[in-house]
């Protein structure tokens, strides 16, 4: 399958949003993703959806990563 048709079903689903590494379990200086020039970290996340022309990426993170969090 050719990854641009893909993507775009890909980029509908909140739960890919979801699964991406959250800061309970990765460190806030560790490098999630790395491209020339640039480092993304745990803390980088609403930088790396806009610079991947994505933003509406970021609310569905957002609106998702509650979902893993433990009250007592």
């Amino acid at each position: 399958m050719n990854n641009l048709k893909a993507r775009i079903e890909q980029r509908s689903m909140p739960s890919t949003a979801w699964l991406l590494p959250y800061d309970t379990f990765w460190a806030s200086s560790e490098v999630i993703v790395s491209r020339a020039g640039r480092n993304y970290t745990v803390n980088d996340y609403q930088q790396l959806f806009n610079d991947i022309g994505f933003p509406d990426g970021y609310q569905m993170r957002k609106d998702t990563e509650k979902l893993t969090s433990v009250t007592f």
